[in-house]
């Protein structure tokens, strides 16, 4: 096995897509929707056609109602963050890959530059 993939092992029982949930992200911590994140070891953030959202930063707990800490990688050069270039979000959604960092958290905080609804697809 390759030493830089994650090999992931979860107890969501069958291993297939959860229904999307929705999620309302805002621009702060405090206010942004907490994600269940137990029992997965994947997914993505899937903004509608129409979002002015540009940027997502990642946040996680051990619990759903903890204390949240921002999500670093192995480089430890900031917190994890994905930005969202050159889509044409009049045409169609855009779906965003929750980064690996974020696997041994309960939980997650998605912060956005603005708010704005989203939808998490999550895979065990």
């Amino acid at each position: 096995m390759n030493p830089t993939f994650i090999q992931r092992f979860t107890n969501n029982g069958n291993n297939q897509p959860q229904a999307g949930t929705p999620l309302t992200l805002t621009n702060d911590i405090s206010t942004t929707q907490a994600l269940n994140y137990t029992g997965f070891s994947g997914g993505n953030i899937i903004l509608p056609s129409g979002s002015s959202i540009t940027s997502l930063t990642f946040y996680g707990s051990d619990k759903q109602d903890g204390s949240y800490a921002p999500v670093y990688d192995g480089t430890l050069a900031g917190p994890v963050a994905q930005t969202i270039v050159s889509i044409d979000a009049s045409v169609h959604a855009v779906g965003v890959p929750i980064p690996d960092a974020c696997f041994g958290y309960a939980a997650l905080k998605i912060v956005a530059n603005t708010t704005g609804s989203a939808l998490a697809t999550l895979k065990g």
